[in-house]
């Protein structure tokens, strides 16, 4: 009989991405699933994201569009702020927890840009930065910087999607929105609001409403949306094993801290 040769386990993209996601969740876990299953070592994990870390937006945004088709790189970049607790860290080093708008000061939220591929390309994220309290003028230096990055990388943005909070709006501006076509920039880049925040701001505007009812007009034809009819549905389904919805308590008759959830 032949021998076999022991070496190293190969492991595929996939089981890295996954045991990335373990790895994040807990170190305790991993390592208790690491004995029931043949998963990279913590170290080898860490190797990995060391050598990540220390790329520039450019380089990191390259080496995901070098392996995608030429249309693949077509993308959409998307920005969000999101809370985060004020505290300082330090590991390996180095101090964590300032703000780069303020770094005399510990960030209150961090803006995240993400870029998503399209023709089914993947998602991912090249910058998170930690924000004391963002401005316009700071906001559209930043995703300059982005869009100059991701179009040395060999990538194409075709739009930019954000909320549509009043710095979201100035931000449009400065990006040279068309006064005829305030969705377009001179550029060929589309500048859109996103469309959750826009079905939750048009539901929330339904459900407050005094009459429960909102008019709109299609076809040649005024139309009238009753909130009352939603609610009259989950009830009818309440009892049902059959349902035609996903309709429940919370999003026919949410309170008004769960109107702001995009599940609901």
């Amino acid at each position: 009989m032949g021998t076999q040769q022991v070496g190293k386990p190969l492991y595929t993209s996939d089981i890295i991405m996954r045991a990335f996601q373990f790895f994040a969740t807990s170190r305790c876990l991993y390592e208790r699933l690491r004995h029931d299953f043949q998963l990279p070592s913590a170290q080898t994990l860490t190797r990995i994201t060391s050598k990540v870390g220390k790329l520039d937006e450019c380089t990191f945004s390259g080496a995901v569009f070098k392996t995608l088709e030429e249309r693949q790189r077509l993308c959409v970049l998307l920005r969000d702020e999101v809370y985060v607790k004020k505290m300082m860290l330090y590991h390996g080093g180095q101090v964590f927890g300032r703000s780069v708008d303020d770094p005399q000061c510990l960030a209150k939220t961090a803006l995240g840009i993400m870029i998503s591929c399209m023709f089914g390309a993947p998602n991912f994220l090249p910058k998170i930065l930690p924000i004391l309290r963002l401005k316009t003028s700071f906001l559209h230096e930043q995703i300059q910087l982005s869009l100059a990055a991701i179009e040395q990388a060999g990538g194409r943005v075709k739009a930019i999607i954000c909320d549509g909070n009043r710095n979201n709006q100035a931000f449009f501006q400065l990006l040279g929105a068309n006064r005829q076509r305030p969705w377009d920039t001179q550029a060929g880049v589309y500048l859109l609001y996103e469309y959750v925040h826009i079905l939750k701001n048009i539901r929330n505007n339904w459900l407050t409403e005094a009459t429960g009812e909102l008019s709109y007009y299609h076809d040649g034809v005024w139309r009238t949306a009753k909130w009352n009819h939603l609610v009259e549905l989950y009830k009818l389904e309440a009892d049902s094993l059959v349902k035609m919805s996903t309709l429940d308590e919370v999003s026919v008759l949410p309170k008004p801290s769960e109107r702001q959830k995009v599940s609901t």
